[in-house]
């Protein structure tokens, strides 16, 4: 989980520590998320996530008392949301051989980046690093994750490419999928292109993982 701890951004009340305050925050951190995918970040309003929660805008400010630190923990939610998928898409046919077993996860991770979820939340938070530092952060921190993940899965693949080479074909993999996941996102209609582009990465991947 990207290391922000929202209720050090907030101030502590009691009802944080209820279940019905964990419940609240939940459900207006699942409406935010409604309104950034669906307008974005200038879309995403303090007024316009009271009124998606059916809740009021005092109450909604009982818990994050600005956009910006409502935007925090929805930031911290939905990247926590990715990991906890990429780790169960890891730890499936664990009995494979590495390689398959690789590859079975690579496909996996095209199919998460193909989600209309996935592209347009990593869309928007690309469009404005430059304005919130911390969103800048939090891209650094999930490209670590995603080094981190991809070398230790293909790290046991060939025992004839060393551990310091799987570093530099680790992080040109990482590239690879950011670029197909820039390229999935620019709206570009064209599905056998699209296609034609994974197969490619698939192939090139394939390689670089089991080739010296």
């Amino acid at each position: 989980m990207i290391k922000i701890d929202i209720f050090d951004k907030i101030e502590k009340k009691k009802s944080f520590t209820t279940i019905k305050g964990h419940v609240r925050i939940k459900e207006i951190l699942n409406n935010a998320e409604i309104i950034f995918l669906s307008k974005g970040y200038s879309g995403l309003s303090m007024r316009g996530v009271a009124s998606q929660a059916n809740i009021t805008l005092s109450t909604l400010q009982h818990y994050f008392k600005n956009k910006d630190i409502l935007l925090q923990a929805l930031l911290n939610k939905l990247i926590s949301d990715y990991k906890n998928r990429i780790e169960y898409l890891i730890n499936i046919n664990l009995t494979e051989i590495p390689l398959n077993r690789f590859m079975n996860i690579i496909t996996n991770i095209f199919h998460e980046i193909e989600k209309p979820k996935v592209t347009k939340t990593f869309k928007e938070f690309f469009s404005i690093p430059d304005h919130l530092p911390y969103v800048h952060e939090a891209l650094k921190i999930i490209q670590n994750y995603n080094f981190d993940l991809m070398y230790k899965i293909i790290l046991p693949i060939h025992n004839e490419i060393s551990s310091e080479e799987y570093k530099e074909r680790a992080i040109i993999i990482i590239t690879q999928l950011n670029g197909y996941l820039v390229q999935y996102s620019n709206n570009n209609k064209n599905e056998s292109h699209k296609e034609f582009i994974k197969n490619i990465l698939l192939k090139n991947i394939s390689k670089l993982v089991s080739e010296p």
